[in-house]
């Protein structure tokens, strides 16, 4: 049981950032001028676009992240919270290539089921995206001030 805490407590950003995108997604699979809009405007042929660019931006911090991972001092490479950027950064990029594949879908299969499933997935990638923009920031602020 308390493990169980323990992962909560060390995973409540993305816990949070995934009850939000939920919501989110209810909120918007029911309102019915959302999905008129989001079938009529073409805005799947955006978020296809916007989420390959998304997942190349992400590939390459993340092999920049590992390139530079000599420079990171022990110090910083042993906390827990370095360990769960390797996590983060696995769990964005598999969430970005199946909403692209659920976009493909799409184009040959109009269920509500999948426009649910691309909804969750384009808010859960982008606030993990924003989330990882954060972690980034906040490892070269550390970094600076050891070096």
């Amino acid at each position: 049981m308390n493990k169980m805490k323990n992962n909560i407590k060390q995973n409540r950003e993305i816990i949070t950032i995934l009850i939000i995108a939920i919501i989110l997604s209810i909120l918007l699979i029911n309102c019915e001028k959302f999905i008129e809009t989001y079938n009529t405007s073409g805005l799947n042929n955006a978020l296809f676009s916007l989420f390959g660019v998304f997942l190349g931006c992400l590939v390459t911090a993340y092999t920049i992240t590992i390139a530079f991972n000599n420079q990171i001092p022990k110090k910083v490479k042993d906390t827990k919270a370095y360990k769960r950027v390797n996590i983060h950064f696995l769990i964005t990029l598999l969430t970005l290539v199946l909403l692209i594949v659920l976009n493909l879908s799409l184009y040959f299969i109009n269920i509500k089921t999948i426009l649910f499933l691309i909804i969750f997935l384009s808010i859960f990638s982008i606030l993990m995206v924003c989330f990882l923009i954060l972690i980034i920031f906040k490892l070269v602020s550390i970094i600076n001030k050891m070096g």
